[in-house]
């Protein structure tokens, strides 16, 4: 049997309300209706003690097609897919669907010098 995530909402970017001067800028709005069968999943709350990237264990999912991450201070990720390697900043929270280049590996590093807290999740399709 199957765990299934589900995101639902919506986001929305307005001019403000109470300007008084009308931009003349366009709204932006979309509803969220995100829905994934997990074969594994995977969660774990992380002390980062130490500086420079630390490689985190990604509790036997070898190909991550989901990816939630939730931190108290900015965080560099450093995630491995088949396009090679990349480095993604998260100010404090990312969440990232991947199905067709699911994540294989991932590191993350804290700011220097500062205790950081980092909730991660992670599913496999």
């Amino acid at each position: 049997m199957q765990d299934t995530f589900k995101l639902d909402g919506h986001y929305s970017i307005r001019p403000p309300i109470n300007s008084t001067t009308l931009s003349g800028d366009m709204s932006i709005e979309s509803d969220l209706h995100e829905e994934l069968a997990l074969t594994l999943k995977y969660s774990q709350l992380l002390q980062l003690t130490v500086d420079g990237p630390q490689v985190i264990n990604m509790g036997g999912i070898t190909s991550a097609a989901l990816l939630i991450v939730k931190s108290d201070f900015p965080i560099s990720l450093i995630l491995t897919s088949i396009l090679g390697v990349a480095v993604v900043p998260v100010d404090k929270f990312i969440a990232m669907i991947t199905s067709t280049q699911p994540i294989t590996a991932l590191s993350v590093q804290r700011p220097t010098g500062l205790l950081t807290t980092v909730r991660l999740t992670l599913g496999q399709l």
